[in-house]
């Protein structure tokens, strides 16, 4: 009976040494793991904030949507792209007279070809397929810029 005893007592000696064992080893993971939850929430917010800077420099305001099309260089660019595909012309009072105070400019963009497509026809994204050039801008009077 006295053996017996000694053996549940060194089984049992055995089963607690284990026991602390893997508490010690459970509590270094722990660690571990709380080292590195906090590094991913410093990446985190650090991501967040780019995020918001970006987000901020790309938005623009209500008011401030044709600030893209306010560019010079950007309208000298587009107007030389225009002359150099039609040739030289000649725009004279006359031209402007025709231009009534409801008559603008649709400005639609196909990113897939990279192209701008210029259009007196403000329903032009309607008449379009939809997976065409206007994917982006499925409805006539969707607020692009005119």
């Amino acid at each position: 009976m006295f053996s017996l005893n000694v053996v549940l007592t060194v089984l049992l000696l055995m089963g607690v040494g284990y026991v602390l064992y893997l508490i010690k080893k459970n509590r270094t993971v722990e660690a571990f793991n709380g080292v590195i939850s906090r590094e991913l929430s410093v990446l985190i917010e650090e991501a967040a904030k780019v995020a918001k800077k970006m987000h901020k420099s790309a938005a623009k305001a209500p008011g401030d949507a044709m600030a893209p099309l306010e560019d010079p260089a950007l309208l000298a660019t587009l107007l030389t792209a225009l002359v150099i595909k039609y040739g030289d012309m000649k725009l004279g009072m006359a031209d402007f007279d025709l231009i009534d105070k409801e008559d603008y400019i649709s400005v639609y963009v196909d990113a897939t070809s990279n192209e701008l497509l210029l259009s007196i026809n403000p329903d032009q994204a309607g008449e379009m397929d939809p997976d065409g050039i206007f994917g982006l801008y499925p409805k006539p009077g969707d607020g692009t810029f005119h």
